[in-house]
């Protein structure tokens, strides 16, 4: 969601309430851990998911918009380290070495929603940026704690880090910049000492599609895709304005036209010309023609003698 969106946070903040609640009625628990489109810059250290704190009482709603380290169960720990706003920074490195007295030798999960080093952002870092970057203490995690799984949000693809950080991506493509996506959840457990990872492809996630004029000889568009339209610089408004109705009809929403290309300027060689050098005289006396004084030819003879004493 984005913060600066009253709407936009309303409807966020419902979507997680529900999921909080139904979860919570199964006495499933739920953690929720703030990322940089939840925090709020306002200095009070507030996220989207603050109002999720109300649901916290009965055991099963947990908020983590700090760091933390909590229980999972009786064998498994878990080090929360979430994006935090700018006026409530904090030091993961530190955080994790201080954590090793509460930690012991249990089964560790860590999860964070940092920066991590060696990963090209994306739009998550484009659309919304908010807070600093901190990044991942994926080396002291290895000398001091030696996590069995570590698992980190942020990033909107799916992928494992060479350091071995899983990250599930979204659910959803939220930008036209994550066309190339491919919407998933993962499932993480724990079999023995080590951890399991499932990744779950969503097959019916809405698409972003960028759609040229041939639209007719590309893939069908589903309905709820979402579209942006690439007229070409000789397409007419009446071309442009049937395929947009005709993406319509095809069950396509919020379809966005782009501007038509330019034409490039080519210069003819026969006719351009190099613009004419002018000397530093030529340059000060046309400043001086230009100038609003009440005696200009006066004006005139003081910088002719200065030039010439100078050499021009």
């Amino acid at each position: 969601c984005d913060p600066d969106k009253n709407m936009n946070v309303y409807d966020a903040v419902r979507v997680a309430q529900d999921i909080a609640l139904w979860l919570s009625k199964a006495r499933i628990e739920s953690h929720w851990v703030a990322g940089n489109h939840d925090v709020i810059e306002d200095g009070s250290g507030a996220t989207t998911l603050t109002p999720l704190k109300s649901l916290a009482d009965d055991g099963f709603v947990h908020v983590y918009e700090r760091p933390d380290v909590v229980s999972l169960d009786k064998e498994t720990s878990m080090i929360v380290l979430p994006f935090v706003a700018t006026s409530h920074p904090y030091d993961p490195t530190k955080f994790v070495i201080d954590s090793l007295p509460d930690v012991g030798t249990d089964f560790l999960v860590v999860a964070g929603h940092l920066n991590i080093e060696g990963v090209i952002p994306g739009e998550e870092t484009h659309e919304m940026p908010r807070g600093r970057d901190v990044y991942y203490p994926v080396k002291a995690l290895r000398l001091v704690v030696n996590p069995k799984l570590l698992v980190n949000g942020h990033y909107h693809r799916h992928m494992v880090t060479d350091d071995g950080i899983f990250i599930p991506g979204t659910i959803a493509r939220l930008t036209f910049g994550e066309e190339e996506n491919h919407p998933s959840y993962s499932i993480y457990g724990v079999r023995g000492d080590k951890a399991t990872v499932s990744r779950c492809p969503i097959a019916n996630a809405v698409e972003m599609r960028t759609l040229d004029m041939s639209h007719a000889k590309q893939p069908g568009v589903k309905k709820g895709d979402f579209v942006r339209l690439k007229p070409a610089e000789a397409t007419t408004e009446e071309e442009i304005a049937r395929e947009k109705k005709a993406l319509e009809v095809a069950g396509a929403m919020g379809v966005k036209v782009l501007p038509k290309p330019r034409s490039k300027v080519v210069l003819n060689d026969k006719t351009h010309r190099a613009p004419k050098k002018t000397t530093v005289r030529e340059t000060t006396l046309a400043m001086v023609d230009e100038a609003n004084s009440a005696d200009k030819q006066r004006l005139r003879e003081v910088v002719e003698e200065t030039l010439a004493k100078v050499g021009e």
